[in-house]
């Protein structure tokens, strides 16, 4: 949270390119308990109406208020003297919450196409030099902590393939937000085949403690599962109570409560 006013709380978020989201709130003062608004309560800057693709999302599809004004909105004033105005939308769920999200230009950092970034952008590697490229090997999806998820799980966590070219070692906590520790922490990593993996990395499945598949229906629609082969019934083979903080951790990042 960046911005608390009486009515309205101020988001923003770096994945977001720092872009300000509004959360309405019920009171009279800043001092009493805010209460939540059930009708339209999120606000978003004008220019995301623009969007191409914004009138077929769900939130765009609910008769969204394009000229919802709200001088607690400061961050949307138009011009010097002008009430501050956005577009107040419905969401129905935390699916239709990540949908306008993405479509703003939220991208999870945990893909393997953002590898060498994640590397350059790291501030906190190991000084000594092997440490430091067993933890930078891990974020590519080699070395030790490849090894050592490959002795865990012997194949594929859920499927049982075997066939190592297609397998992936993927963090379950993304890299970048992980101590160099939890970076080669085999409890953080899952052994996946490829198509399980992408899916995992980009948030459209996660797993349960039990070890049962989650799968974001609206944005993986059941019958384009199928077609890939991830279905309801899936599970990983074997969980650890060591991995229930990490798996914790990918349920709250991707939207599964």
């Amino acid at each position: 949270m960046t911005k608390k006013k009486t009515h309205a709380f101020g988001f923003s978020h770096s994945a977001l390119r720092n872009q300000r989201v509004y959360l309405k709130v019920d009171r009279k003062r800043l001092a009493d308990e805010p209460k939540p608004v059930k009708k339209q309560p999120l606000v978003v800057h004008l220019d995301v109406g623009q969007i191409l693709g914004f009138d077929e999302t769900r939130v765009g599809k609910s008769e969204p208020n394009r000229e919802y004004k709200n001088d607690n909105m400061s961050a949307f004033r138009i011009g010097a003297g002008s009430k501050a105005m956005g577009i107040a939308v419905n969401v129905e769920d935390v699916y239709a919450l990540k949908e306008l999200l993405v479509l703003m230009g939220w991208r999870h950092p945990q893909n393997q196409n953002n590898a060498e970034q994640d590397i350059a952008e790291a501030t906190d590697l190991p000084e000594q030099e092997t440490e430091r490229q067993a933890v930078i090997a891990a974020r590519r999806g080699q070395g030790m902590f490849r090894a050592s998820l490959d002795e865990h799980w012997k194949c594929c966590a859920v499927t049982g393939c075997a066939t190592r070219a297609l397998l992936r070692a993927s963090h379950i906590q993304p890299w970048r937000d992980s101590s160099n520790i939890n970076r080669l922490n085999p409890y953080n990593g899952l052994l996946l085949a490829a198509h399980l993996d992408a899916a995992f990395d980009q948030g459209l499945i996660s797993f349960a403690n039990d070890g049962s598949i989650l799968i974001d229906e609206y944005r993986l629609p059941r019958e384009q599962a199928a077609l890939i082969g991830i279905t309801s019934g899936m599970r990983l083979s074997h969980v650890s109570p060591a991995h229930h903080p990490f798996l914790d951790n990918h349920r709250r990042l991707h939207g599964f409560v």
